[in-house]
């Protein structure tokens, strides 16, 4: 267990440079609100981020960025470093052959697909959103060749570069907004967006260049590529679909009765994403290639063992958030979003989509880890189809939820369509793997749970007793959320959490 500990050493760099991202990027929504608040310029923005990020996305984040890690650490250990870098040179030749062809097609295509996904936008906001589609299409190369440098720094388990490079992003857009003329509205914000992934991917290009040098090689059928495609075919044909599903939100959200539907959805998922990311981000990006070395070393015990200690860690680490979402969101929006041209009302509303939406945290950071399982076992056919059944049953539901309960319906059906998937996959992960029992991490949830109820009482009791005194928010959600976490500590400790001293041990600063 000397490598776990070491990998949970890595975790925890990896969570200071998530919270430093998470502050800019916390820095970059509030500066968005603040400036546009929540209407057609941002609905526009959003709706035309969607796409050029989906596509790089369905084909590399969906695809490439997990395949990629185990086959090459397996190519690396077989031919070694040199000659693996020869071989990834093609598949790097292809990938932005593939990337360039998209890119061009879809700028064909965006007077004709926005139209028919944003059905509900008309005039100006439509004639905004097909602009700023057009300025956007370049993030479809930049996006899907960053997260392919970053599955390949992973490979060699260095994650410093990655991690600085993508905080080039929030960096980038938050200048845009307050540098850039104000007379090129939010227009600006796109050319920040589009700044800061050019330099984040010149950063890892160059700083990798002594390990792999991007030769002009286009042996298509060497080892690696065919590994990566036979692992990938699955795993293609489930992000056909799945990376349906959030354009299929946003198309039904723009024809809502509530104008800014899609903005308020994006600002309360960029909650949910950020504390997401924030705990399984560092937890599978450090986890992963060391699951995959002890694969290949045959050692498919300690694989467990790691995925097991690293789900634990999860559940700790989630569930504190998950209370906090659930009493304390109304002031989490106030003090994020509340300011300038964002009204009391879409406060709310965001609100209330995140305590919603809370739930799918824990779903989405087990999913994170679990799904990495089945890259590194080189099987992934039975769950991909499984998701693909998930997805075509949950698209109607999304249909028929929002016309039942609007925007709150469609929220809803998502949430129920997350935490479904994460049980199929947990499903095929026990039928693939029979001698491995989930008895212990749930009887351990439950306890987790207890604690987290311990702590959501508190702040609730709390928030009742300051609620009598004129203090400024800025002042009670402190000291209701830091009286929160002291009870969660100590219930933890009361309970005999092994987690919590495995987490404090690994922070310099704290002792338990």
């Amino acid at each position: 267990m000397a490598e776990l500990k070491r990998i949970s050493q890595v975790s925890i760099f990896l969570l200071f440079i998530y919270v430093a991202k998470s502050v800019l990027a916390i820095s970059l929504r509030t500066s968005v609100t603040a400036c546009f608040g929540a209407g057609m310029e941002t609905d526009a923005y959003f709706a035309a981020f969607t796409i050029p990020q989906l596509l790089s996305d369905f084909f590399i984040g969906g695809i490439l960025f997990a395949v990629i890690i185990p086959v090459f650490q397996k190519r690396k250990a077989d031919i070694g470093d040199v000659e693996a870098s020869k071989d990834i040179s093609a598949l790097l030749n292809l990938t932005l052959l593939i990337l360039a062809a998209m890119t061009l097609l879809y700028c064909l295509l965006v007077p004709i697909l926005i139209p028919l996904i944003f059905s509900g936008f008309k005039g100006h906001k439509l004639e905004l959103t097909i602009r700023f589609s057009l300025i956007f299409s370049p993030a479809i190369i930049l996006m899907g060749l960053s997260l392919m440098y970053m599955s390949l720094y992973n490979s060699f388990r260095e994650f410093l570069i990655p991690s600085v490079a993508a905080l080039i992003f929030p960096i980038s857009s938050l200048l845009s907004i307050w540098f850039l003329p104000g007379s090129w509205g939010i227009e600006r914000l796109v050319y920040g967006n589009l700044a800061g992934s050019a330099l984040g991917l010149l950063i890892m290009t160059v700083l990798i260049s002594k390990r792999i040098k991007w030769r002009w090689n286009w042996d298509l059928s060497n080892p690696l590529i065919k590994a990566t495609m036979f692992l990938s075919w699955p795993v293609l044909l489930e992000s056909v679909f799945s990376r349906m599903v959030p354009v299929v939100h946003k198309s039904i959200a723009s024809g809502l009765p509530e104008s800014n539907a899609i903005t308020l959805i994006a600002l309360a998922l960029f909650i949910i994403d950020s504390i997401t990311g924030f705990i399984s981000g560092p937890i599978s990006t450090a986890v992963y290639p060391l699951m995959g070395q002890q694969n290949i070393e045959n050692d498919e015990k300690t694989v467990f063992q790691t995925f097991f200690k690293s789900l634990k860690v999860i559940f700790f680490l989630t569930v504190p958030f998950n209370i906090l979402l659930l009493v304390e969101s109304r002031e989490i929006v106030g003090l994020l979003f509340g300011y300038g041209k964002f009204t009391r009302e879409d406060c709310l509303i965001t609100a209330n989509i995140i305590v919603i939406l809370s739930f799918v945290i824990l779903p989405n950071c087990i999913l994170s880890l679990s799904g990495r399982i089945f890259f590194i076992f080189h099987d992934t056919k039975t769950v991909s189809f499984c998701t693909i059944a998930v997805v075509c049953v949950f698209i109607p539901v999304y249909y028929l939820g929002a016309y039942a309960g609007g925007l709150y319906g469609l929220v809803l059906a998502a949430a129920l369509a997350t935490f479904t998937g994460n049980m199929v996959s947990m499903i095929v992960l026990k039928l693939k793997h029979k001698d491995i029992s989930f008895q212990e991490p749930v009887i351990y949830l439950f306890r987790i749970i207890a604690c987290g109820i311990a702590m959501g009482t508190v702040i609730v009791l709390l928030n009742l007793l300051l609620n009598r005194f004129s203090l400024s928010l800025l002042i009670k959600f402190p000291l209701a959320t830091l009286s929160g976490a002291f009870t969660y500590v100590m219930a933890c400790k009361a309970l005999k959490i092994d987690e919590l001293e495995f987490v404090m041990k690994r922070i310099p600063v704290l002792k338990v």
